[in-house]
């Protein structure tokens, strides 16, 4: 994402879904995506919501066991498939201020109930990292709305 892509012609609208947060230089990241887009162009994204991944299962409860308030690279050694990757934790705050920074007005920020996502996690175990119990308290994906100044 931090690569400039070969675009020839501007475009009217730039989606995203679940991949910008993977971006280590967010800065850069957002300043490709303002140079594709046309004037009043629309950039439109999702990613896990910040405060998803701070909650864990434990004795029966959900309890917050990280905080929120850090903003920086997170290793998940549980992701499936691999030996771990590193995921970059944002505060609502940092996205809001850096799509700011970038040139960016915030027209819609969303944060949708589990039951309204079209896909739902198979397990009711909440000490799976997508389950339904975990959607339910807290919803998973955070999704913005944005327009090129």
């Amino acid at each position: 994402m931090e690569e400039r892509l070969s675009i020839y012609e501007k475009v009217d609208i730039v989606f995203s879904i679940y991949a910008l947060g993977w971006s280590f230089d967010l800065e850069k990241t957002l300043k490709n995506i303002k140079s594709y887009l046309k004037p009043n162009g629309k950039f439109i994204f999702s990613w896990e919501h910040p405060m998803y991944s701070r909650f864990e299962y434990q004795n029966n409860v959900m309890a917050i066991t990280k905080s929120y308030n850090y903003d920086g690279e997170r290793f998940e050694s549980s992701w499936v498939g691999t030996d771990g990757v590193y995921i970059q934790h944002r505060k609502i705050s940092t996205w809001v201020n850096a799509l700011t920074n970038a040139g960016f007005t915030v027209r819609r920020f969303k944060e949708l109930e589990a039951e309204k996502f079209s896909y739902q996690p198979k397990s009711n175990d909440p000490n799976k990292y997508y389950s339904k119990v975990r959607a339910k308290l807290i919803t998973p994906t955070m999704f913005f709305e944005c327009v090129l100044k």
